[in-house]
């Protein structure tokens, strides 16, 4: 939860009665505070030293912080708003940076959460929404980051590089009017009618 939080809002905390009523549903409120004080003090032990200090409590408000680690969404998001605008030539640099960005992306973000979220909270908990939010996040940033890098191949006119990112686009989003005209028109410069 904390993770997706941090995914869904950088920098933002949350507060314990959320996590609490998150973690342990349907409970009382007392007891929802106590076994996350709990669970808290268990992951804190448990976890790798690493991780562990990256849970970040100050008083009532939590945090994972993610903006110093490694993590695919804030490298996903740092990429397309470095690069994601624009319709010229990209650098090489950023070039690769996209293409690093596409290629890290992987599909869906926590794939296996809707069975994590069965097991421990019966499905009763918001966080279902949060990830489904995150995951709407990280499918738009990677379309795009799809689409610059097929606006860099036309702008070197090299439309076979283009198409596929295109049809990638268009796969992932049908309605996208303006990337099927785009679409058409590299089929066209490639002579295909």
């Amino acid at each position: 939860f904390l993770l997706t939080h941090a995914a869904a809002r950088p920098r933002s905390a949350v507060h314990r009665q959320v996590l609490a009523e998150e973690a342990f549903p349907g409970i009382d409120p007392e007891q929802q505070r106590g076994r996350l004080r709990g669970r808290l003090s268990d992951l804190q032990r448990d976890l790798p030293g690493v991780l562990a200090d990256r849970v970040k409590v100050d008083g009532d408000l939590l945090r994972l912080d993610v903006e110093a680690a490694e993590f695919d969404v804030t490298r996903l998001r740092h990429t397309a708003d470095e690069l994601a605008a624009g319709s010229g030539l990209l650098t090489d640099a950023g070039i690769k940076a996209i293409e690093a960005g596409i290629a890290t992306y992987a599909g869906e973000y926590l794939p296996i959460w809707d069975e994590v979220e069965r097991q421990t909270t019966g499905g009763r908990g918001s966080a279902g929404d949060l990830v489904r939010a995150v995951r709407t996040l990280t499918e738009d940033l990677h379309i795009q980051l799809l689409n610059r890098l097929a606006h860099h191949y036309r702008a070197r006119r090299d439309s076979p590089q283009a198409i596929p990112l295109l049809e990638e686009v268009l796969r992932r989003r049908p309605e996208r009017e303006d990337v099927a005209q785009f679409l058409i028109s590299e089929y066209r410069e490639t002579g295909q009618t």
